[in-house]
């Protein structure tokens, strides 16, 4: 794994994604729970132009609450601009959610997505490296060669904004 490049989408895989989840306290004290996941699926691993991209993608956004769960999906085909992953800086998206670095060495950055009854804005600031997981990023999965290239950022602090029902938290 070479950062940054590899932050961003590769067309010769079948199947990436990239996501957060942050555990956050309100200013009075209550727990929340957020997710954010963008999913890439190659029904062949091949990069087409436009309308001839054999890629989907598939977004997922939740926000939890000790008494409620809500959560959207959004749904893609690549190469008609509504959904992507680009690097330097890092911009992974679909429709109007993202996931963004600030900045080349992902030291700040943002995330935000919606639903009918939720909505969320954060600033993200690093204060770790990136961990490969497995052998030098390399995730062994099964004996039969199945495996992952996989890192993880577990450094970061969130801040920002959620809406639930109409109400804005902070």
């Amino acid at each position: 794994i070479l950062f940054p490049q590899d932050h961003a989408a590769h067309p010769a895989f079948r199947t990436e994604w990239w996501y957060l989840t942050a555990n956050l306290t309100s200013d009075d004290g209550q727990a929340y729970g957020v997710q954010w996941t963008l999913s890439r699926y190659a029904l062949e691993a091949r990069d087409g132009a436009g309308w001839d991209s054999r890629t989907a993608w598939m977004g997922h956004a939740a926000l939890t609450s000790a008494t409620e769960h809500v959560f959207a999906q959004s749904m893609a085909r690549d190469g008609v601009g509504q959904a992507g992953v680009d690097n330097a800086p890092f911009h992974a998206f679909i429709d109007d959610w993202f996931f963004d670095a600030r900045d080349a060495d992902f030291s700040t950055g943002a995330l935000h997505a919606r639903g009918p009854r939720f909505a969320y804005t954060l600033t993200l600031t690093r204060h770790g490296p990136f961990v490969l997981q497995g052998d030098k990023g390399y995730s062994r999965k099964a004996g039969k060669g199945q495996a992952s290239h996989y890192y993880s950022q577990p450094f970061f602090t969130a801040d920002g904004t959620l809406t639930l029902d109409g109400k804005d938290i902070h």
